[in-house]
C-alpha cells in the first residue's frame, strides 16, 4: 500500500525548481515532510534543511525518553528503529543532507542539534547566483583562450579578431540534480563543473542549453 503522505507531484515541482531528485523528496515526505506548494527554489532548499534539522530534534527526544546511557538505536523498539534507519542515508547524503552532517555522525549517532549549515547542493545553487565568489576562475587552458586571427588585406584592410563562441551547458551530477555552466565547448564544461563542484563528472551526461 503507497503512502498518501509522498505526493510524487510535490516530488516532481521540487526537482524542477532545485534539482533534488524525486526519491531523496520521497524519502523525507514518508518521514513527514510536507514541502512548499508554488516555493521559490531557496524556499524549497531551505524548507528540506529545517525539516532536517527538526527530525534530528525529534528522534533526540525519542531516544532519550528511554534513558539509555548513551545512544543505542538497536535498542529501541521496532517502529522507531525504522525512523532512525530510514532517516541515516537522507541526512547523511553529502549533497542533500545537511553539508556537516556526515562529520557530526562520523562516530555514530549522537545527541545534539544538526550544524546550522546548508546542503551542499544549496551551496552550490547560491554560489552559482553569486557568480562563484568562493571558487577559483577556472583554467583558460580548459576553457580554450579565444584563438586570434590577423587580418589584412588589398590596400588597407583593417586587423580582424575570432573568439570561440561561449555557450551554456547543463551538466548532470552523481547521486542525482545537475548543474549549468558556461563553457566553449561540451569538455570544457565537463572541467568546469568539475571544478565548481569538487565531484567526478567525468562520464555524466553533458546537454547544451544555449
Amino acid at each position: 500500500m503507497s503512502n498518501p503522505q509522498v505526493d510524487q507531484n510535490l516530488a516532481a515541482y521540487i526537482f524542477g525548481q532545485t534539482g533534488i531528485p524525486t526519491a531523496y523528496t520521497n524519502g523525507l515526505q514518508n518521514l513527514g515532510f510536507l514541502g512548499v506548494p508554488f516555493g521559490g527554489v531557496e524556499q524549497n532548499f531551505q524548507a528540506q534543511q529545517q525539516f532536517q534539522r527538526m527530525l534530528k530534534d525529534i528522534m533526540d527526544k525519542q531516544m532519550q525518553a528511554f534513558n539509555f546511557p548513551s545512544p543505542n538505536i538497536n535498542a529501541l523498539p521496532y517502529n522507531m528503529r525504522s525512523l532512525f534507519n530510514a532517516a541515516s542515508p537522507l541526512l547523511t547524503d553529502p549533497l542533500y543532507g545537511i553539508e556537516t552532517a556526515p562529520g557530526f555522525f562520523s562516530n555514530g549517532y549522537q545527541y545534539g542539534g544538526l550544524p546550522n549549515d546548508p546542503t551542499r547542493a544549496f551551496d552550490i545553487w547560491k554560489q552559482q547566483t553569486m557568480g562563484y565568489p568562493n571558487y577559483p576562475a577556472p583554467n583558460i587552458s580548459a576553457a580554450q583562450a579565444p584563438a586570434q586571427s590577423g587580418g589584412g588585406g588589398g590596400g588597407g584592410g583593417g586587423g580582424g579578431s575570432s573568439h570561440t563562441p561561449v555557450g551554456h551547458y547543463q551538466v548532470d551530477l552523481p547521486g542525482g540534480g545537475s548543474i549549468n555552466v558556461n563553457a566553449s565547448s561540451q569538455e570544457a564544461a565537463r572541467t568546469n563543473a568539475g571544478q565548481e563542484t569538487g565531484m567526478d563528472v567525468s562520464s555524466s551526461n553533458i546537454k547544451q542549453t544555449g
